[in-house]
């Protein structure tokens, strides 16, 4: 099963990729700012990263 973290700040945005992906299969990390986008990929090692250009505390 593919691992993907989405990083996005807009909550409702989140959730809906969040949803369409795990009704495909994927297994699901989310972050809501850049810090801890990069805290949840050290430490699970997602295959896919889906990000917002622009995060709060680190772009």
């Amino acid at each position: 099963m593919l691992r993907v973290l989405v990083a996005e700040d807009d909550l409702h945005l989140r959730k809906l990729i969040t949803k369409f992906l795990e009704m495909h299969h994927f297994e699901v990390s989310e972050a809501s700012n850049g810090q801890l986008a990069i805290q949840l990929f050290q430490e699970y090692h997602h295959d896919v990263v889906i990000t917002d250009i622009m995060m709060p505390f680190l772009d």
